[in-house]
């Protein structure tokens, strides 16, 4: 049992090295609103939020908050899968706006829970 342990824990860490993080984009301004186009995934979280209330979905995704979120999330991780995917093979990955970027997966779940909170907001208001 020990030995899986130290097996385990060997390809863990022994297997890090600097390289491995090649195919990450390098933003790294979490709070910069124009670089790296956080802005465009702001607004595609917005847009996904308001995509998932369509018919496309199971109800019981589109009718949750958290689904709705949750959908905007999967897409977004889906398009910087995607973007990964092209870079590697453009071969400019590593480069800003380039490959995976768990921080644009960020900007938009966030878009889609501002649109959920202003459209509360807006329920709240018409009532």
């Amino acid at each position: 049992m020990r030995w899986m342990v130290a097996v385990v824990a060997a390809l863990l860490f022994g297997a890090v090295r600097p390289a491995s993080a090649q195919f990450f984009d390098t933003d790294n301004k979490i709070l910069c609103w124009s670089c790296y186009s956080h802005n465009a995934h702001f607004a595609a979280g917005v847009a996904l939020d308001r995509f998932a209330t369509l018919g496309l979905f199971a109800p019981s995704w589109r009718g949750s908050v958290m689904g709705r979120v949750a959908i905007a999330g999967i897409a977004g991780t889906a398009y910087e899968v995607l973007d990964f995917a092209s870079c590697r093979r453009r071969g400019d990955c590593g480069r800003p706006d380039s490959g995976f970027g768990v921080i644009d997966i960020g900007y938009v779940v966030a878009g889609a829970v501002a649109t959920e909170l202003v459209m509360a907001g807006v329920k709240k208001l018409v009532k």
